[in-house]
């Protein structure tokens, strides 16, 4: 009877030990996951936050802008364009529509929609995250006739 308990003895350490160390790759797996996905989240969020304050920089220059004479805006669209990832389109008159798109990560971008009159108030159309796929598949409608 001491031989046979003697044999087990080895077995069940060795069994032991075997589970200790299933448990410790796992749990350092997992924290290396969930360390791996909290630095991308605030990736995310620092992009995000970022595109939101140009956002805001954006509006409030174009405040400015609206605010000022008719002999400076031209001028100040030009640099508005050169400083932000946007496009200035005139809607006739003094009217313009701004579009501001802004990468946040790989997959989304941000968007936004200003509509701007010269000598009025500016007014945020629409902001918001877009999947970057599913915008390029978007069929732009660029001449209607």
């Amino acid at each position: 009877m001491n031989k046979v308990s003697g044999f087990i003895l080895p077995i069940g350490v060795a069994l032991v030990v075997l589970i200790y160390t299933t448990i410790g790759a796992l749990t350092y797996t997992t924290a290396r996951a969930d360390h791996n996905l909290t630095q991308r989240s605030i990736a995310y969020n620092q992009s995000y936050y970022s595109a939101e304050t140009k956002l805001e920089e954006l509006i409030y220059e174009t405040q400015q802008i609206a605010g000022g004479s008719a002999a400076d805006f031209e001028a100040a669209l030009q640099k508005l364009e050169e400083r932000f990832p946007v496009i200035v389109e005139s809607t006739g008159g003094n009217d313009i529509r701004i579009l501001f798109f802004q990468a946040v990560s790989e997959h989304v971008v941000y968007h936004a929609q200003i509509e701007a009159r010269l000598g009025e108030s500016v007014r945020l159309v629409s902001s918001g995250l877009e999947n970057v796929e599913q915008w390029k598949e978007k069929k732009m409608e660029l001449w209607e006739g």
